[in-house]
């Protein structure tokens, strides 16, 4: 039992008598040993007195720790627990030091309803320290920071419940986080890979397998990305200001991969249609054109024309006829095809054809009569070319191939069309003229033949050949099986008094054309040589 001190009277009063003074005596110095210890020592009176570590106590198993170990460094060992003194007993300010200088898990365990750090227990790891302190309801604890910790170790809590910092080996690390996916965080890959790839600054995972972000990436040597994915460009609403020599972007606005070679900003070729081969539903054309945009019916009293170009087909193609769907008809309106090869800036270059002319003065489909042509693709402009055919003609004789089988075209020289504007468009007849007259009949001589290359495309036909070398005629008939050789061109032919096919040679490229059904009516071509076929094109006439 500590002696208390002994009161100022009794020290300084004059004792009744000897045996009094040396008990007060006595008092004192059991007072101050109580304090500060017998010996006098420093170390004594500081570990009497209970200041922090100034006692060492070792224990390698469960101890009660009492509220005389105040200020106490308390080193132990094993797994066990240390049981703390009742709060109200050991006061506010009372305090230990607790050292897991074992291997084992020390619990220390306050006496209940006591709590610890708000909980029941509080575990300390080997080789951590902390300070356990009272505050007279309560206890709380005060780590020490570990001044080194094992190699390839984590500080971290991989309890269930609060605790103290550890050292987490790999196994705690990877239990505790486990892999990481895009819905929660990790520290590994999944085993066979995951969603998430990367770890952004943010804290948040993507998904992509490669990000460059905006830094400028130089990869030496040859790589190769591989994948069954696409690889994607983001649209640019823009194209960039001042590009370098070789980028690539998307254009968002029209939809198109660029690229910036040559110091120009080109579209990457083959990401258009083909003009015409994939057209609107119900039309011929990929476009509907009129005289400034509007209908047909403005553009009376002068000539339309509709551009396609640069028209470059990036495949071989045959071109067997040509033709106009008329919405609005318009009197005496004529119109007709002509096609141009283009250069190597896709602009138009060679007269490649010129159709005869359609009437538009009635609605409908005018299929333009023409030989044929032949797309092919050319390297390396690309641009439209025609194949030759050989012909040969002799006059008197004929020989017909059929009308299923277009006749492959090519004029002998090719002109620019800044210097070969097309023919001037025919004026339809609007009455008067000479008459028609029937033309001397003769029949052909023996063995006669009109002779093409491809000999495998004719048939022989037996018909009359009628010679009109006047160039004073103004007109001509024409019956069935009949042939006319005119002097000049024709521009047109009437059908008198019923539909018919006519067959007539193109006075420009000497190609054998042959039309569709025409109604009775007058009808533009332009022919040297022409003749009817069938027993239904009657009274044929034609003007020079």
């Amino acid at each position: 039992m500590a002696t208390p001190l002994p009161t100022t009277a009794t020290l300084t009063t004059p004792p009744s008598s000897h045996a009094a003074m040396r008990e007060n005596f006595a008092n004192l110095r059991a007072f101050l040993a109580g304090l500060l210890g017998a010996d006098g020592l420093t170390s004594t009176a500081l570990a009497t007195l209970g200041a922090l570590m100034a006692a060492h106590v070792a224990c390698a198993a469960a101890t009660t720790v009492a509220v005389d170990d105040r200020g106490k460094l308390i080193a132990c060992s094993g797994t066990w627990a240390l049981t703390l003194p009742s709060a109200v007993s050991a006061a506010a300010g009372w305090c230990i030091v607790v050292r897991n200088s074992g291997t084992g898990a020390i619990t220390v365990t306050p006496v209940a309803p006591t709590l610890i750090d708000g909980a029941a227990t509080l575990q300390i790891a080997a080789g951590r320290t902390v300070i356990v302190v009272c505050t007279g309801t309560d206890f709380f604890s005060l780590p020490f920071f570990p001044r080194t910790i094992a190699a390839k170790r984590i500080l971290g809590n991989s309890t269930a419940a609060a605790g103290a910092p550890q050292e987490l080996t790999a196994t705690q690390l990877t239990a505790m986080l486990g892999a990481f996916s895009d819905t929660a965080a990790g520290v590994v890959p999944a085993t066979g890979g995951a969603a998430a790839a990367f770890l952004r600054g943010d804290g948040t995972w993507t998904t992509e397998n490669l990000m460059l972000l905006d830094a400028t990436q130089t990869v030496a040597g040859i790589k190769r990305f591989s994948g069954s994915g696409a690889f994607v460009l983001s649209g640019r609403a823009a194209d960039p200001t001042t590009p370098e020599a070789g980028q690539i972007w998307h254009d968002a606005a029209t939809g198109h991969i660029k690229a910036f070679v040559g110091n120009e900003s080109r579209v990457l070729d083959g990401q258009s249609a083909i003009p015409m081969l994939v057209p609107v539903s119900g039309e011929y054309a990929m476009t509907t054109v009129g005289c400034g945009g509007g209908a047909l019916g403005a553009a009376a009293g002068y000539a339309n024309r509709m551009d396609l170009f640069p028209y470059v087909p990036r495949a071989d193609m045959a071109v067997a006829a040509l033709a106009v769907n008329c919405t609005a008809a318009m009197g005496g309106a004529l119109g007709k095809f002509v096609i141009y090869a283009s250069d190597a800036a896709g602009r138009p270059a060679a007269l490649l054809i010129e159709t005869a002319t359609v009437d538009l003065s009635a609605t409908g489909v005018k299929e333009a009569a023409h030989g044929g042509m032949s797309c092919e693709q050319d390297a390396p402009t690309g641009s439209v070319s025609a194949t030759p055919a050989q012909r040969r003609f002799r006059r008197g004789q004929s020989r017909r191939h059929p009308t299923s089988t277009a006749v492959l075209l090519r004029p002998a020289r090719g002109r620019h069309c800044s210097a070969s504007a097309p023919s001037p468009l025919p004026q339809q007849p609007t009455g008067g003229g000479a008459r028609p007259r029937s033309p001397p009949r003769r029949r052909p001589q023996s063995g006669s033949s009109f002779e093409q290359g491809d000999a495998a495309m004719a048939t022989e036909l037996d018909f009359d050949t009628v010679d009109l070398n006047s160039p004073a005629l103004s007109a001509f008939s024409v019956t069935p099986s009949d042939t006319v050789d005119l002097a000049a061109p024709v521009r047109a032919v009437t059908i008198g008094t019923a539909a018919g096919v006519v067959k007539y040679t193109h006075a420009r490229t000497g190609a054998v054309c042959t039309t569709g059904p025409l109604p009775v009516g007058t009808h533009s071509i332009w022919a040297r040589r022409i003749w009817a076929t069938g027993t239904t094109a009657t009274g044929l006439t034609g003007w020079e």
